[in-house]
């Protein structure tokens, strides 16, 4: 199976995975390949926080002609896997491959093989849905090596059905999760987000602390089509659940078994979990989403200017997404709030570790602190750096009850800096 992620979320999946259990075999960019069985398969559709889609391998061959892929794909017996009542849509990757240089192409010889197969064996052909299919295949192109995959997830796992409207410039759920999942952050201390917006990090960290899988979110509706919004504020239907429900030896008995076991593992969040911000028609809709996600029993929401305000209590983790140029809009205004965060973070913020997103890596030094640990990655299109900053109670010479021969240590030279690979 592959299961595939943002860049710089691969460490944080791979975790996640061994977590569940899963043999990792390999960590290619934005993804990590593993073994397992089909509870795994279920399991990482519900449980993983910083996945967008679990594939699994049904095919491997080598192909340098058009005749040698089709040959490839028609192989496979797509009768055993779905009906011709059936949609199904091929989406593919290809790479190194002089006689394959348009993915288009790939996906469009794919699709008549397996029409062709179907009508063979079937009498009918299955229908193309390019947005909403109920099998989506996906073809991985590698020099002459195909792969060819079943997305067991359909809709990118990150849509948790929560988020029926967000604010400008939002984070990812499957990002948020990852960040927080990066930071240590497991519930077992107080949070706090006080650049909230629409409140996907405090939502995410709700899920954590109460031990929610989030792909129970998406079966809630089991039979509905929920509402989610597009840019324009129009309402637009999704399908719920996942797309391995569709195939044809689905056993929907045990999958109930094994979701009544995921439910069966959400507990009350020990700790307090706020999300602040000085917007109140924007802490309105983190109220609502918090209502979607099941945890608005477990978010505080305040209003309050982040500039201002500080954590309750020490030991508190913080992850957070100040605005910048995409919400912003004016360079000068972002530098002026970082500086501004850094000197409250001095002042206020004493025994908590906190995590700062920045949509530019120049912007590091603003903040007057120095960073323990930076991780890099992408939300969408945009190159975001995480930056941890440790603030001690007190001089660092007294936390660490110190003497006169006590050499202080850049606290840089005193945890890794994790980077991803600059390229991805």
């Amino acid at each position: 199976m592959v299961a595939t992620c943002d860049a710089g979320m691969e460490k944080v999946l791979e975790a996640e995975l061994q977590r569940l259990g899963a043999q990792v075999i390999a960590l290619p960019p934005r993804a990590i390949v593993f073994r397992g069985d089909r509870d795994l398969l279920w399991r990482a559709n519900l449980w993983l926080r910083t996945a967008n889609r679990v594939l699994l391998t049904i095919q491997r061959g080598k192909a340098e002609t058009r005749a040698a892929l089709y040959d490839v794909a028609s192989s496979i017996p797509w009768e055993d896997i779905l009906t011709a009542n059936e949609s199904i849509a091929v989406d593919s990757r290809v790479s190194e491959n002089p006689a394959f240089r348009r993915a288009e192409f790939v996906s469009q010889v794919v699709k008549d093989a397996i029409c062709d197969r179907l009508r063979q064996e079937t009498g009918r052909r299955p229908d193309v849905n390019r947005r909403y299919p109920d099998v989506p295949v996906s073809v991985h192109v590698h020099g002459s090596r195909i792969t060819i995959l079943l997305d067991s997830s359909g809709e990118r796992l990150g849509r948790r059905g929560y988020r029926a409207v967000a604010g400008t410039a939002p984070l990812r759920e499957t990002i948020a999760a990852g960040l927080l999942l990066n930071a240590g952050y497991d519930g077992s201390t107080p949070f706090l987000d006080p650049f909230c917006g629409s409140g996907t990090i405090a939502i995410e960290a709700a899920l954590i602390a109460r031990h929610v899988a989030p792909g129970l979110l998406r079966l809630r509706r089991q039979g509905a089509k929920p509402m989610t919004y597009g840019g324009d504020g129009a309402a637009i239907l999704e399908p719920v659940g996942f797309a391995f429900e569709r195939w044809l030896d689905h056993d929907a008995a045990a999958f109930a078994k094994a979701v009544a076991f995921c439910r069966m593992e959400a507990r009350e969040a020990m700790h307090p979990i706020v999300g602040s911000d000085s917007d109140g028609s924007v802490l309105r809709i983190a109220g609502e989403n918090a209502q979607l996600a099941y945890v608005d029993d477990a978010v505080t929401w305040s209003r309050g200017d982040a500039l201002e305000i500080g954590p309750d209590a020490p030991g508190t983790i913080v992850v957070t997404n100040p605005p910048y140029g995409e919400r912003l809009g004016d360079r000068t205004s972002v530098l002026a709030l970082y500086k501004r965060f850094g000197d409250q973070m001095k002042q206020r913020y004493a025994g908590s570790v906190v995590w700062v997103l920045v949509g530019d890596a120049s912007d590091a030094g603003v903040f007057g602190l120095k960073p323990s640990r930076k991780l890099a990655f992408m939300n969408g299109d945009i190159d975001c750096r995480a930056l941890r900053f440790e603030l001690y109670e007190g001089t660092r010479r007294k936390r660490e009850g110190a003497d006169l021969f006590t050499v202080d240590v850049p606290s840089d030279l005193l945890a890794p800096v994790v980077l991803a690979d600059e390229e991805h």
